[in-house]
């Protein structure tokens, strides 16, 4: 892969990134959007951890250690995992804000003990998470298209230039 492709791609993502900063209704950031966009462009797994793990763990810092780092990391690794599964990224982007509900929502079941510690308790918290669900799925899937869109797009025109030389 050339190094403006990388570049292209990391300034994208710094873009959508830079929008987890921004106020914003809660669980509509572009994050798990990021990391599909990284996981089916750079073509490198390493280096797609690299920038979504380092963004997650820089804007953690501006905003604080919180009880539900690690399943927010661990559903963004899951997500960073769907194209080994040959899955189409137009249904990677709605079923990585799936899994980023599953898996967050079980460790504030777990670890917050907002919720009785059974299985009844476990759907009590699914249940009163599904308001941030739909902003998560709607934001995922709105950022997605526009970053590949946008990617789209811009390679195209930088091919158009080189092959008009």
């Amino acid at each position: 892969m050339n190094h403006s492709r990388i570049l292209a791609i990391l300034g994208l993502a710094v873009f959508a990134i830079m929008t987890r900063l921004v106020p914003h209704p809660p669980n509509f950031t572009a994050i798990n959007a990021v990391a599909v966009f990284c996981a089916f462009t750079l073509g490198h797994f390493g280096l797609a951890c690299c920038v979504v793990y380092g963004a997650m763990f820089i804007t953690d810092l501006i905003f604080g250690i919180h009880s539900q780092m690690l399943f927010v990391y661990v559903s963004l690794g899951l997500t960073l995992c769907l194209n080994r599964f040959r899955i189409n990224s137009l249904i990677a982007l709605p079923f990585s804000a799936l899994i980023f509900f599953f898996v967050v929502n079980f460790g504030v079941w777990l670890i917050d003990g907002f919720y009785p510690p059974t299985f009844y308790g476990l759907g009590l918290c699914y249940v009163a998470a599904l308001p941030f669900l739909m902003n998560q799925i709607i934001s995922t899937c709105l950022y997605g298209f526009v970053l590949f869109k946008g990617f789209d797009l811009l390679e195209r025109h930088v091919t158009g230039i080189q092959e008009s030389y």
